[in-house]
């Protein structure tokens, strides 16, 4: 990239001295411009220059854009799926037999004994004992007591009815009336009199008694034989049974299932891009020259670049000398 643009640029400048050179070769023969009169003097010049300027290009590319696609797709997975399974179980049976055997036993026989012995017996008798007991010996006695309540009341009525205070004195003696009739009466009252006396009294008593006497006792006594008896035996036998049993096993089950799968899908867009384009622009250079021939020789500082070029439209030979200026007169190339 970096010798491309090297060699444009080396182009650019040797187009852009050609055409310093041909504008040099058309402007020698013609008289000069205002300021041609008093002799050759700073003057310009167009020359067309290649310049490279930025402009917006509308670029077509392709991209590529993610698009998710969906797509059917076949699997398979593991199912737990019941099986039924049979088998020969062998099953022990307990059974029960009966047989009869021959065994020796002891027996216990009863028979009576008589025996003698004494039995305890409760007896009643009688006891006559001597006991002192309490009598009482009172008597009864007459006693003369006041006589109370309403019987008192009464009485004491009675003998002022009477007059019973007539015998006890003048009435006009103070000290007569100040005696009162109290009203008594004869009564038995009882007079304990407590003494101890001796008496005999008969009570009937218990008594254990020991009595001798003949008893029967039933005992028993130990006999061995030999006798025939029914037995029950159990014995275990084996028996094959079949047996079912259902047990998941584990099975390949193929399914469909849909999945969003990302896919690269190619997009024709235009964007817009700066490019550098080379772009031919007339520009206006300053040239000083002091004479005609100077200015082909000068070459505009090219080294005598343009030597022999700008003197074949002015009828001038190789080397610029005075007949160029005999051939040219005062006229100066431009």
């Amino acid at each position: 990239m970096m010798w491309r643009r090297i060699c444009k640029s080396l182009l650019a400048s040797v187009a852009f001295m050609a055409a310093a050179g041909r504008v040099a070769a058309n402007d020698c023969g013609a008289g000069c411009g205002p300021t041609g009169g008093a002799g050759c003097g700073p003057t310009t010049i167009k020359v067309n220059v290649t310049e490279w300027v930025t402009q917006q290009v509308p670029v077509t590319r392709t991209v590529y854009k993610t698009e998710w696609k969906e797509e059917t797709r076949t699997g398979t997975r593991t199912e737990w799926v019941p099986e039924v399974r049979t088998y020969q179980k062998t099953v022990y049976k307990q059974v029960t037999e009966t047989v009869n055997e021959n065994r020796t036993c002891t027996v216990r026989v009863p028979y009576t004994e008589t025996r003698q012995g004494f039995e305890t017996r409760w007896v009643t008798k009688q006891v006559t004992e001597t006991v002192n007991v309490s009598v009482d010996r009172g008597h009864y006695e007459t006693v003369i007591v006041p006589v109370t309540g309403v019987r008192g009341s009464l009485a004491k009525f009675g003998h002022k009815l009477k007059g019973g205070h007539r015998g006890h004195g003048d009435c006009c003696d103070p000290c007569a009336c100040q005696c009162e009739y109290v009203p008594t009466e004869c009564k038995k009252v009882w007079c304990p009199c407590i003494t101890c006396e001796p008496r005999c009294v008969t009570r009937c008593v218990r008594e254990c008694v020991q009595v001798p006497t003949t008893y029967c006792v039933t005992c028993y006594r130990c006999e061995t034989k030999t006798e025939c008896v029914p037995v029950c035996r159990t014995r275990c036998v084996s028996e094959c049974v079949p047996y079912t049993y259902t047990v998941c096993v584990p099975k390949c089950v193929p399914y469909t299932y849909c999945v969003k799968v990302p896919v690269c899908v190619p997009c024709t867009e235009t964007v817009m891009c700066c490019k550098r384009v080379p772009v031919c622009v007339c520009k206006e250079i300053p040239v000083c020259q002091t004479s005609c021939c100077g200015y082909a020789s000068s070459g505009f500082g090219f080294g005598g670049f343009f030597k022999g070029h700008g003197h074949s439209s002015c009828g001038c030979g190789s080397s610029c000398g005075s007949s160029c200026g005999s051939s040219c007169g005062s006229a100066c190339c431009h």
